[in-house]
């Protein structure tokens, strides 16, 4: 799915996309046959999924990093969430 199919489905800015991409939470292929610096991005599906956890939990009040770590199964980051949770309770 290229980047404007994401924003068409997603609940998502073209600038949270833009920023998730490039800081490497959210991972794509770019057509690097395309010219300019506004190159094609395309979205797998596993990435796609990603997403969505990524927007759940953002949304939820989770940092980008922190939402991209556990949506990969980075059980640490998630440990570290878990506590964080229970120390508010």
């Amino acid at each position: 799915m290229n980047a404007k199919e994401v924003l068409k489905n997603y609940d998502l800015s073209y600038r949270q996309l833009d920023l998730w991409t490039s800081n490497g939470y959210l991972g794509s292929s770019e057509d690097s046959a395309q010219p300019g610096s506004g190159k094609r991005r395309e979205y797998s599906k596993p990435e796609l999924v990603i997403l969505e956890r990524m927007i759940a939990f953002v949304s939820a009040g989770v940092s980008p990093a922190v939402a991209s770590a556990i949506s990969r199964g980075d059980v640490e980051a998630t440990a570290k969430l878990v506590h964080a949770m229970e120390m508010v309770q």
